[in-house]
């Protein structure tokens, strides 16, 4: 467990922001998902379907299993969530979660993947009840 003190929290709201506009360009999802988490660290998924992230977004609280994936990975990693997106294939159906590790001098690296459309994430497989860590292609066709 990684404890996180007050002013590297700030520190990492602060860069969730900047990856959250970078992922706005990306995806051109509802800007206003930025201004509720700057405002009351509200958190979104996207639906995923055939490589196409819908523009209609929901709030990970309406799901509790999702809400208890995000508190593990903050609470153990010191991680800062700011989204989640939610991927199906012909198998299997996975939850993948952006976020702002507590490690600042990872940060650069880590908007320069997200800005390839190449982020690491922590995966929730649905399917086979698993976590892992992994990347995901924002951008494929």
């Amino acid at each position: 467990m990684i404890e996180i003190s007050e002013s590297t929290k700030k520190k990492q709201i602060i860069e969730a922001v900047k990856r959250m506009e970078i992922l706005d360009s990306i995806l051109d999802f509802n800007i206003s998902t930025v201004k509720d988490f700057e405002r009351d660290g509200t958190v979104y998924y996207s639906e995923r379907r055939s490589n196409i992230f819908y523009k209609e977004l929901s709030r990970v609280e309406d799901d509790p299993k999702i809400t208890s994936i995000i508190e593990e990975l903050e609470k153990q990693w010191g991680a800062l969530v700011y989204h989640v997106s939610l991927s199906y294939d012909s198998l299997n159906c996975w939850w993948s979660f952006l976020y702002v590790s507590a490690h600042e001098e990872e940060w650069e690296k880590d908007k320069g993947n997200l800005e390839d459309g190449l982020p690491y994430v922590y995966c929730y497989d649905k399917t086979e009840d698993r976590c892992y860590w992994g990347r995901i292609d924002l951008c494929s066709e």
